[in-house]
Order: structure tokens, then C-alpha cells, then sequence
């Protein structure tokens, strides 16, 4: 039931018990005492009066503001609730495990079937032939043989643990490998990627040589590299997308996984973090002068305060003594 009202305080259920009333003891009336004058009702009136002040000067867009704020409120608390009904552990590893399954299927049939050597009549035929251009380096082939083993071996793991994180087995591994693996994947697409620019650089030098053959297979390799990476890239757009869109969901899920002690831990650890972050800003800050600047600001603050208490003071003083002269003249009288 405590959970059930954490989400949902207003709930009826969740209303805490009245407190059974208690009769008060009566006090005897006293009829011989006159009331005391309360001779600070007037200055709390007056108080009142400076604080409605500020109120009365508000603009209209200002009060439309904070009358609209209430509403925000409680449609971000909407959305919200929705957003965490809506959450499908299931679904979302099913979608990391589509993901992970088509950069495995990638890897599978570009490196071990749709580019392979053949032979015809006895002749063979290199498939990254264009690739080698006046017996250079064959850029093509060392990228493309890197990322089709790379997506193979990646791909095919994470597969495999989402589609048992998807029925409750292994979340924890299935979240260790997605983080670990997912990092050195990263790692492995910028490698492919320098390999990629090397490759291109040296096959624009070779488009510019004053043989035309070797112009030609340089541009035409060229061509090809470039290829390669503008499909990787629309490749891995479309599967941050799909990952981005069920973040949420995975990592629910994976948090509900855990230990209350290992939950603890790691909200210590961020502790922490913010902590140490929150030190190093107020360094930055006092080296910059900023803090400096802000304590000056509140000193002259604190000054125009005591100014203004010495200036009520002595106009309590002045009054007093008015008061004084006028009773010694009735006296006098």
C-alpha cells in the first residue's frame, strides 16, 4: 500500500487518520482585568499593508503566470504517470535485441557471403580487387573485414542476452554487456572510421595521378569506401533512434533488477559525485571573484538594512521626545 501511495498521494485510501479531538481545559474568566491593548496589531497592519503592496503592483501577464502554474503542474505530473504506466520492460529489450540481431545479420552476410572471392572457369575474382589502387594498402577490405566480424561477434552476443532479459533471465548481464560491449563497439566504429578517411585521402592522392589509369581506380575507390560509410551511418542512426525510444524502459527495468543495498550504493556513489562537482564550482567561482563579487552585494545589502533600522530608531526617538515636550506644556498649563 506505501508504494501504491507514493504514486498516488491524493488517493482516499491513502488518507491518514484524524486525530480523535480533545476537550480543552477552560480557563476562568477573569472580569476585573481589562483587555490589553495590543499595541502591535498596528504595526502587523501596517506590515500586512507593505506586503499586499507588491501583490497590487503585479502586471497582468505576471498574475496570468503564476495562475497557469498550478495547471503546468499537474500536467507534468500527467505525463509523468503515463509515461511511467507505459514503460514495457519486454518491448524494450525485444528492440535492443532487433537492434543488436541486425547489426549480427550485417556482419553474417557481408563478410561471409555477399562479399567473398569466387571463381569462374577457373579464374578468380577478388571482390575488394578495386580496393588495392597501384599496389597500395587495400583500405577497403581492412575496414570492411574489421566491421563485418566486429558487428558479427557485438551484435551477436547482445542479441542473445536481450532475448533473455526479455523473459526475466540474466537483466543483470544482459545490462553489463550492454555497457561494456556497447563502449568497445563505439571504440570499433571509430577505428573503422579513421581506417575509412586514411583509405579515402589515399585513394583522392592516387585520383590526381597523371597516369589515368591509375587516376580512374583511384576515384572509383573513392567511390566505394564512401559508400560503405554513408550506409554504416544511416544504419547507426536509425538504430540510436530505436534504442533511444526504449532507454527508459531498459533501464527501469535493470534498476528493478538490483539489490536495495546495490540501489543504495550507487545513489551514495551520484551522491558523491555531485558533491565533489558542487566543491569544484565553488572553487572555480572563488577564483573567478564571483563569490567575492556576490558577498560585497549582500554586505551592502546588510548596510542598507542597519541604515534603515538607525533611521526608524531615531524617528521613534524624535516622536518620543515630541511626546514628552507636549506632555511638560500641558503641565505647565
Amino acid at each position: 500500500m506505501s508504494a501504491l501511495c507514493d504514486v498516488f498521494p491524493d488517493d482516499p485510501s491513502c488518507a491518514a487518520p484524524e486525530p480523535e479531538p480533545q476537550p480543552e481545559p477552560e480557563d476562568p474568566i477573569d472580569d476585573t482585568q481589562d483587555d490589553p491593548v495590543d499595541d502591535d496589531a498596528g504595526e502587523d497592519a501596517g506590515e500586512g499593508e507593505e506586503d499586499a503592496e507588491p501583490e497590487e503592483k503585479m502586471s497582468g501577464d505576471e498574475r496570468r503566470f503564476w495562475d497557469v502554474l498550478p495547471a503546468v503542474a499537474e500536467w507534468s505530473n500527467v505525463k509523468d504517470l503515463s509515461t511511467l504506466a507505459m514503460l514495457s520492460p519486454m518491448t524494450a529489450h525485444l528492440t535492443y535485441g532487433a537492434v543488436a540481431t541486425g547489426f549480427a545479420l550485417s556482419g553474417f552476410f557481408e563478410g561471409l557471403r555477399y562479399r567473398k572471392d569466387v571463381t569462374i572457369s577457373g579464374v578468380k575474382f577478388e571482390y575488394y580487387a578495386s580496393g588495392k589502387v597501384n599496389n597500395g594498402t587495400n583500405w577497403w577490405k581492412l575496414s570492411d573485414q574489421i566491421r563485418n566480424f566486429s558487428y558479427l561477434g557485438v551484435g551477436g552476443v547482445l542479441a542473445l542476452t536481450s532475448l533473455m532479459a526479455a523473459f526475466g533471465i540474466a537483466t543483470g548481464i544482459n545490462a553489463l554487456a550492454w555497457m561494456y560491449l556497447g563502449g568497445a563497439f563505439v571504440l570499433i566504429e571509430l577505428v573503422i572510421g579513421v581506417i575509412r578517411y586514411l583509405g579515402f585521402e589515399s585513394y583522392y592522392s592516387e585520383s590526381k595521378s597523371t597516369d589515368a589509369t591509375i587516376a580512374k581506380a583511384g576515384g572509383t575507390a573513392m567511390g566505394i569506401i564512401k559508400g560503405d560509410a554513408l550506409y554504416d551511418g544511416a544504419m547507426s542512426t536509425a538504430a540510436l533512434v530505436m534504442l533511444y525510444g526504449q532507454m527508459e524502459a531498459w533501464y527501469y527495468d535493470f534498476w528493478n533488477s538490483l539489490s536495495e543495498q546495490d540501489q543504495a550504493e550507487m545513489v551514495a556513489g551520484w551522491e558523491e559525485t555531485i558533491a565533489t562537482r558542487a566543491e569544484e564550482i565553488d572553487k572555480k567561482r572563488a577564483e573567478l571573484g564571483l563569490e567575492e563579487g556576490e558577498e560585497k552585494d549582500d554586505a551592502e545589502e546588510d548596510e542598507g538594512e542597519d541604515d534603515d533600522e538607525d533611521e526608524d530608531a531615531d524617528g521613534e526617538e524624535g516622536d518620543a521626545e515630541g511626546e514628552d515636550e507636549e506632555d511638560a506644556d500641558k503641565d505647565e498649563e
